[in-house]
């Protein structure tokens, strides 16, 4: 299904992902974890997602290269210092952190989904049209950091 590569901003599907999330008490209302300290965990893991995105988005706007996740092809700086140098995707990364945070706030197991399929439509949609195009662009220098450092963790 090419013609949903780069299409849909992930900021998008993480809110869209997030409200079908909100809405699994419908499918599943009788099934609350309600596990002690499950929405403390979700509330940090919450905020680790929303510091990663910030700081990897400093770097950008600090490179002066684009932040725009449906063109790659016009980053003019390969950045692979500061979170990146552990993650290829830190801002990907941070989103899947921010609705997995959000699947235990909503304490229902249904919700894990959320996360799960986030992370398998980003890979898919996003990240592997993204390496595809950074290869192109960059060549042995991107090749270099594919094989130097993972796509998640």
């Amino acid at each position: 299904m090419p013609s949903l590569e780069l299409k849909i901003p992930p900021p998008i599907v993480v809110v869209i992902t997030g409200l079908l999330m909100w809405l699994t008490p419908a499918f599943m209302a009788d099934v609350l974890v309600g596990y002690t300290g499950c929405i403390d965990l979700g509330a940090m893991l919450m905020l680790l997602g929303i510091f990663t995105d910030a700081y990897a988005a400093i770097m950008f706007v600090t490179a002066k290269t684009t932040i725009s996740p449906i063109a790659p092809q016009k980053s003019s700086t390969l950045i692979v210092n500061g979170p990146f140098k552990l993650t290829r995707n830190p801002m990907y990364l941070g989103m899947a952190a921010l609705l997995l945070g959000w699947a235990l706030v909503l304490e229902n197991p249904l919700a894990l989904l959320g996360p799960i399929l986030f992370v398998m439509y980003i890979t898919r949609f996003q990240i592997i049209p993204e390496e595809r195009i950074l290869t192109e662009k960059w060549g042995e220098l991107y090749t270099a950091y594919l094989i130097k450092t993972k796509r998640w963790l």
